[in-house]
Order: structure tokens, then C-alpha cells, then sequence
């Protein structure tokens, strides 16, 4: 019988999907080997296991997990350079491993959108860019203004709060002098599922009514703080391997360009550390902060799903947390009726 496609659950963060995908790696145990594979922007990094939501060292001991905690939060891994990495991983496991299971599991929008569609390979920053941008930071310009004048399509498609990307754009500008929004019309690397029609995967976007949603955010920020979280960041800053080379002022060692600075949490945390916030206001503040990123998600989940891979949709926080057998059940069925009627799922 036909291997099962892969399967990708995607959706906003604290909706249950890491358990979920272990779930269903437990119910295939029995009949072959399932591979869980990352699609999380910020668990790519080593350091904050906890803040980032990463899978407990005992749930990765009991099935393989990939392309969690491979980079160290000095290295800037885009969402071109992690597709590179998904799909030389996922040749490797065809190959190699072609009857067992691939869950892709996570929620960074443009890392699934550049593993299912590809994305235009762009140059890395000029170290000559990225040093003028630093003197502009320190000067206080509005970094969103400058982008206007210098690439009004790029800036007409991001938020004035959205930083780490505008910081990208001036960064292409300044390098070549040209849109990136432009660019990014090139050729664009190929997905690894482009020429299999019988791999491509099932997508099961979990959107969860935000009542709920929100409780498990609220919920999971209490845990993770009492698993640990303010101890691994004050570890990071402890640790004087991780100079910041920026201008400006920094009080973490984490260099101000890292993508793991915008962990969710990770800046009430530092407050609170550094005696500038109270506990009450740490909690209030960082679950505040992953509930606006979650509704982001769920924007993001309406209007820019990749629509090349099998779509189900369905209402699956609240049975997650209540009944993971069942919703384990229901989604093993949709997999298995994708990848071949004959085949149950158990």
C-alpha cells in the first residue's frame, strides 16, 4: 500500500498542534516510523526551549523530531534559506525512509508559503547596509518613512510596526539598489512537492474561535514561566558568548538583528529581569503580546493559506485540549482518505 503524504498542521501559536502531531505519531507507532518536522520560525533556535514552545526533550526521545534547535541565535535563518534546509530534509526521508509518516508542524506563515511555493533566492546584506542602517537606528529615523522614499511598493505591503522586515528591505535596497518587492518576482526556487502529485501533502489549518484560543495563550504563558523561562533567559544573558555589535544600546547579549529577539515574551521577561516590571505586569504584558501575534496568525491563516495543498479546516483547539484521541482519530482519517481510500487509519 501507498505511503501516507505528508501532513502539515499549521496554525496560530498555543493551538494545540505539537500535541497534536505527537498524537498521531503515537497512534501510527505501531505500523511505521513518523518523522515530526519544524515549521516554526523562532524553534529553529537553540537557548530559549521554553519560550519558544519548543517539544519537551521526552516527547522528541519518543519519535524523531527535525529542524528544531539547529541554529545558533547569532545566525539569521530566513524563510528562504529554512525552505533549503525542509526540502533537502524531506528528499533525505523520501529517499531513505519512504514508507514512513512526515508531519510538518508550525506556524510561521512565510516559512510554509516558501516550502510550498518557494520563494526568489536574494542576496544576502551588504555588511556596508547593514552598518548604515544601524547609524540611522541610533539616529532615531523612522526606518518606515525611509523605505517609502526608497521603495514605496515594499513599504505600501508591510505595517510601520512590522521592523524586523522593513529592517530587511532598506537592508536589499541599500545592497542593490533596487525594490525588493520587485525582486521577489523572480524565479523562485521549487518546492520539494512540485512534480509529485502523489506527495503532495494534506494541510489542516487549526482555527480555533479566539475564546479559546486565548485562554490556552494565557494558560500556556503561566506555564512556561513556572517550567522555567525567566531562568533560560537569564541564562542567555549570562552568557558572554553573544556580544551585540550594534551602536545602540543593548541589554541583552543577544545581538539586536537576531530573529530570536522577537520571542514572544522574551522583552517582558528582560523587563522584569532588569527590575523595570512587576510579575503581575510581566504576565499581563507577555500575554498580551502573544495573543496580538495569534490574531495576526489568524489574518494571515484567512487570507494567505497556501492554496496548493489539500485544505481541511477545522474547529479543533477545544477537542485538542478535551479529547486529543478524538480529534487524533479524525484527523488520521482526512490523512489517510488523502493518500489512498484503501488505506485505515488506526
Amino acid at each position: 500500500m501507498s505511503p501516507l503524504r505528508p501532513l502539515i498542521l499549521f496554525g496560530p501559536t498555543a493551538s494545540g498542534k505539537s500535541r497534536l502531531a505527537l498524537a498521531l505519531a503515537r497512534a501510527l507507532a505501531h505500523t511505521t516510523t513518523t518523522h515530526i518536522v519544524n515549521c516554526d520560525s523562532l524553534q529553529l533556535y537553540t537557548h530559549l526551549p521554553i519560550l519558544t514552545a519548543q517539544p519537551s526533550a521526552a516527547d522528541q526521545a519518543e519519535t524523531p523530531h527535525h529542524l528544531y534547535a539547529v541554529a545558533h541565535p547569532s545566525e539569521r535563518l530566513s524563510a528562504g534559506l529554512y525552505a533549503e534546509k525542509a526540502t533537502d530534509l524531506l528528499q533525505h526521508l523520501q529517499r531513505d525512509h519512504p514508507s514512513d509518516a512526515v508531519i510538518l508542524c508550525g506556524g510561521s506563515g512565510l516559512y510554509l508559503k516558501a516550502l510550498l511555493e518557494g520563494l526568489t533566492e536574494l542576496p544576502q546584506p551588504s555588511r556596508r547596509a547593514t552598518q548604515k542602517i544601524r547609524r540611522w537606528q541610533k539616529e532615531q529615523r523612522d526606518l518606515y518613512t525611509l523605505l517609502q522614499q526608497r521603495d514605496p511598493a515594499t513599504a505600501a505591503a508591510l505595517a510601520p510596526q512590522d521592523k524586523h522586515r522593513i529592517v530587511r528591505a532598506l537592508e536589499f535596497y541599500e545592497t542593490c539598489g533596487a525594490s525588493l518587492f520587485d525582486a521577489r518576482k523572480g524565479v523562485k526556487q521549487s518546492s520539494p512537492f512540485a512534480q509529485q502529485e502523489e506527495r503532495q501533502p494534506l494541510l489542516i489549518s487549526l482555527t480555533p474561535c479566539r475564546k479559546i484560543l486565548y485562554a490556552a495563550i494565557n494558560a500556556r504563558f503561566e506555564r512556561m514561566l513556572q517550567q522555567g523561562a525567566i531562568e533560560e533567559v537569564r541564562a542567555l544573558e549570562a552568557e558572554n558568548a553573544l556580544p551585540c555589535e550594534s551602536p545602540l544600546p543593548c541589554e541583552s547579549p543577544l545581538p539586536c538583528e537576531s530573529p530570536l529577539r522577537s520571542a514572544l515574551g522574551l522583552k517582558e521577561i528582560e523587563a522584569y529581569c532588569r527590575g523595570e516590571s512587576s510579575w503581575q505586569a510581566m504576565v499581563e504584558r507577555g500575554q498580551q503580546r502573544v495573543r496580538n501575534y495569534a490574531k495576526r496568525q489568524l489574518t494571515w491563516i484567512r487570507h494567505q493559506l497556501p492554496g496548493k495543498a489539500l485544505l481541511l479546516q477545522r474547529q479543533l483547539t477545544e477537542s485538542v485540549e478535551e479529547d486529543c484521541n478524538g480529534v487524533c482519530h479524525a484527523v488520521g482519517q482526512a490523512w489517510s482518505k488523502a493518500s489512498c481510500a484503501d488505506k485505515p487509519f488506526v
